[in-house]
């Protein structure tokens, strides 16, 4: 986190980054001796490491006696790549940047943020390939995929009222009780961790069922029986996760406020030890996410603007499975994404917080010379290196689903639809006008008070100054 003073720092004129990690350092002040040679460096040996395997892997010194031996030219290009991003991972995990995240290990995320830029640069190669290419390249990461499916219709049998039995069947409700009814509550147990604010959390659930309201015309995973979105989803599966979230987000509130961190050679006996090496999975520090949505409209669109972001993730999943024949839903490529994007989400909603506090995320630009800040400079914030790159990869993944979603959905949109969201935007509109509208004029009457406040200091002062010169005239 950055302070105001070090963002306005004068340096020569300059443009200048400050960086202050309060928690990082404190962190690394604090090392144990036992484990202190876990965070060392290792920059040099890594290198001379890695170009060993390269150099025996590669087949530098003629290890490899016949060509047959040697692979295919098909089997070689693989390697190759394989080995190239390989390198990549490991020049991440070495040199990457540092980021906010300590536990349970730096490294850690430095690999993430390099597993997150490659995605980036398979998004961008992606988005220069037509759709069939693009699914037959799938066959490379699975020869089962690059195969059309059909996907399930959910809500082709809702009725749990028979009149002609004059009886209710529930084993459609019974059937849909599955394994994913736990995935789904630990899923949203997840996002409140991430997210930490109740009606954001209750924005993000209603409107994913908005939104599956909204594409059922397109994708038949979508079109889901009313008692399936909002009583099994809504009202059960997120309800559950929402509520052992904020629980769980309260408990660490609570844990971190007076919590001392003690190394392992501070410890005896071995369940101590082992409750201290499990406590390493647990973040260093915690703070609250006050989002403050009711202060001002533009801070409730700031708000939903993750919101907004995170919906778009969980649509672009299902655009994509449709648009490139990924199956089944489990599918290790499903998974790897889903992953991929929780590890990037977890420090990414912390950056964009910070950013949009005006703490700058992890620096901070200063100006200094020009006018307009404390101490002769302007600050400008920078977005922090998670948030930037999960930005990359919504808009990467929104526009492959935009591209290869072209001829995929014939049906036209519902009038309906269309009618209810123009609704809902002219009364966001208005809504948002209005509460504008009222602070200025509330900011205007605090200012117009606050002048004649000051105004009537003024003329107090010169009152009391005439007063103290005729008295001193008299005598």
């Amino acid at each position: 986190m950055v302070t105001a003073a070090e963002r306005q720092q004068q340096h020569g004129g300059k443009v200048v980054i400050r960086l202050n990690h309060n928690h990082r350092r404190q962190a690394f002040e604090k090392l144990d001796p036992c484990t202190a040679f876990l965070y060392a460096p290792y920059t040099v040996s890594a290198l001379l490491a890695g170009l060993a395997l390269l150099a025996y892997y590669g087949d530098v010194l003629g290890w490899k006696a016949s060509a047959s031996a040697a692979g295919s030219s098909e089997h070689n290009a693989a390697a190759g790549l394989w080995a190239a991003v390989l390198v990549f991972l490991g020049y991440s995990v070495v040199q990457g940047p540092r980021t906010s995240m300590v536990r349970p290990h730096p490294a850690l995320w430095r690999l993430v943020h390099g597993a997150a830029v490659l995605y980036v640069l398979l998004l961008v190669w992606l988005l220069f390939q037509t759709a069939q290419d693009a699914r037959q390249f799938m066959k490379h990461l699975d020869p089962s995929l690059g195969v059309e499916v059909t996907y399930r219709d959910y809500g082709s049998a809702c009725a749990l009222w028979h009149p002609g039995s004059g009886s209710w069947d529930w084993s459609n409700v019974v059937s849909a009780l599955d394994v994913f009814v736990l995935a789904h509550s630990l899923g949203w147990w997840g996002k409140a961790l991430l997210i930490r604010n109740t009606p954001l959390l209750w924005a993000y659930s209603i409107g994913f069922e908005l939104l599956e309201a909204t594409f059922a015309h397109m994708l038949p995973n979508f079109n889901e029986c009313w008692w399936d979105s909002w009583l099994l989803d809504v009202a059960l599966c997120n309800s559950l996760g929402i509520y052992a979230g904020m629980a769980t987000v309260h408990w660490l509130d609570c844990k971190y406020k007076n919590y001392n961190w003690q190394g392992l050679s501070e410890l005896h006996g071995l369940v101590p030890r082992a409750s201290r090496g499990l406590a390493q999975l647990l973040p260093y520090s915690w703070s609250k996410l006050d989002w403050s949505i009711a202060s001002s409209p533009k801070r409730c669109l700031q708000s939903l603007l993750v919101v907004a972001c995170f919906l778009t993730v969980e649509v672009n999943s299902f655009f994509l499975k449709f648009a490139l024949w990924i199956h089944p839903p489990q599918h290790t490529l499903v998974w790897g994404r889903l992953l991929l994007w929780t590890l990037v989400g977890a420090p990414a909603v912390r950056e964009y917080y910070e950013f949009i506090q005006g703490e700058g995320g992890t620096a901070g630009y200063a100006l200094a010379g020009a006018s307009g800040a404390a101490g002769g400079g302007v600050v400008f914030h920078k977005l922090g290196t998670f948030a930037w790159v999960a930005a990359a990869m919504l808009a990467l993944e929104t526009m492959l689903a935009i591209k290869f979603g072209r001829g995929l959905y014939p049906k036209p949109w519902p009038h309906a639809v269309l009618a209810s969201w123009a609704v809902a935007v002219v009364v966001a509109v208005t809504l948002l006008a209005v509460w504008q509208l009222r602070l200025w004029r509330r900011q205007r009457g605090k200012a117009a008070s606050a002048t004649a406040q000051q105004q009537q200091q003024q003329q107090q002062q010169q009152q009391q100054q005439h007063r103290q010169n005729d008295h001193v005239k008299q005598q």
